[in-house]
């Protein structure tokens, strides 16, 4: 069985930790509980039974260098289990040469985003910064982290997430969230996006624990791995966090580990994965966050071959034209097009609803030979935006498991409409230093 763990070293800095238990109160508690049972001989008390998808995860950040986690890693290498580590920007920056090896060897990177080390603010400033601050921010973190480990980012842990926040990171196309606040325990859920409506980056929170001591491991007690191991008898998505610490002598810790993941994990029943694996999953728990009720918005209807004209500007350049066809305007074709997917229409005319321009220039992620995707995936991506029109076009969209910018999913877009091949390349906005990227606005609204 190959396993996966996520590595994300310390404790979270969550706001609330003063209201919560400290992982030595957890630790003292449920060592205390486990010596006062004596049901059985055995060092493992809990035995696995539900086919859970598990996610094993550490946080690097502050006073932890490589040589703390270097013996939990070989230990998990010499089982063949991944690992994807978070790693806090700062951090990150100290240890490039160790990022990039573990990248290398085939760990998964993350970002650790640490409210109390990334802004000057209070909580309460923080929770009203809008979604275009959180883009800035987040943006900056997750460029040092890729710069670092010369590996792409698609998951981050977060002590704090506030709406805004959320908006700005499924927007960024990240694909899974994994908060580190032990009091928030919501079933696995799709971000929210735009306007409330479902996002395709997965929340990961601290359920199903049912104490405030959180996904980490309290110590490595057996009773503190029984009380990882009773978590997953329900199913779902959980996770197991492994602390580190800088103290000298960890050779008790890991036996008990080691002893563990060969007596309990291996031989589970579970699915061990990393945390962006669990976000591509067909289906996971958790309800859905329903879109908001539609509201009335006026419209005007452009023909189709006036779509498909501006289309063919539109594939035709390394960069967007600012104006395409005849005289129609990015915003106006991407909403088109959107239409004209969704609809299937093929003569005519289409509507157009207002919509705002991305709130951000997005960098490619595409090589640049391009990469060709499957129509229908695209024209999925496209009806599910159909429903969302009116609000905000994203800044990045996931096409099937590939992540454009909102300008490479126009053209990707027009290349459906007009039956061409749709290898899709890099391609710059109209204007990033004008206002909403040179996109323009719906007209006649």
């Amino acid at each position: 069985m190959k396993l996966a763990v996520l590595l994300s070293f310390v404790w979270s800095h969550s706001a609330k930790a003063a209201t919560l238990s400290s992982p030595n109160d957890c630790a003292n508690r449920i060592a205390s509980e486990w010596d006062a049972s004596d049901e059985t001989d055995a060092i493992f008390r809990v035995t696995p039974r539900a086919v859970a998808r598990v996610v094993f995860e550490l946080q690097l950040t502050g006073p932890l260098r490589p040589v703390h986690a270097d013996p939990f890693i070989s230990s998990l290498h010499a089982r063949d289990i991944d690992r994807t580590i978070y790693a806090a920007p700062a951090w990150a920056s100290q240890h490039s040469e160790w990022l990039t090896q573990q990248a290398e060897n085939g760990a998964e990177i993350g970002v650790l985003f640490l409210s109390e080390q990334e802004f000057p603010f209070s909580q309460a400033q923080i929770e009203r910064m809008p979604p275009r601050h959180w883009w800035a921010v987040l943006k900056q973190a997750r460029r040092t982290l890729r710069k670092s480990s010369h590996h792409r980012i698609e998951s981050i842990a977060t002590d704090t997430l506030p709406p805004a926040a959320e908006i700005a990171l499924e927007e960024m196309g990240f694909r899974v969230i994994s908060t580190t606040d032990p009091v928030h325990k919501e079933a696995p859920r799709p971000a929210r996006g735009i306007d409330g409506t479902r996002g395709q980056a997965l929340i990961i929170t601290s359920a199903p624990y049912a104490d405030q001591c959180g996904v980490y491991l309290p110590s490595f007690h057996p009773g503190a791995l029984d009380r990882a191991t009773r978590a997953t008898q329900q199913g779902g998505v959980v996770r197991i966090g492994v602390p580190l610490s800088t103290e000298p002598d960890r050779s008790q810790d890991l036996r008990m580990w080691n002893q563990w993941l060969t007596d309990i994990v291996t031989p589970s029943p579970w699915r061990t994965l990393t945390a962006s694996d669990a976000a591509r999953q067909p289906a996971f728990s958790g309800a859905f966050i329903p879109p908001p009720p539609k509201q009335e918005s006026r419209q005007v209807a452009v023909e189709v071959p006036r779509i498909l004209a501006a289309a063919e500007d539109a594939v035709a350049s390394s960069k967007l034209p600012r104006v395409m066809g005849d005289d129609i305007y990015p915003i106006e074709l991407f909403i088109g097009l959107v239409a004209l997917l969704s609809e299937g229409t093929t003569a005519g005319s289409v509507p157009l609803v207002q919509a705002i321009a991305p709130i951000e220039t997005a960098r490619s992620t595409l090589p640049a030979l391009g990469v060709q995707l499957p129509d229908k995936d695209i024209v999925a991506t496209a009806q599910l935006l159909h429903g969302a029109m009116g609000a905000h076009i994203p800044t990045v969209l996931n096409v099937g498991n590939t992540t454009l910018t909102a300008g490479e999913f126009l053209v990707a877009m027009s290349l459906v409409a007009l039956g061409r091949p749709t290898v899709i390349q890099p391609i710059q906005d109209p204007d990033p230093f004008a206002t909403g990227g040179g996109w323009g606005e719906v007209r006649g609204l």
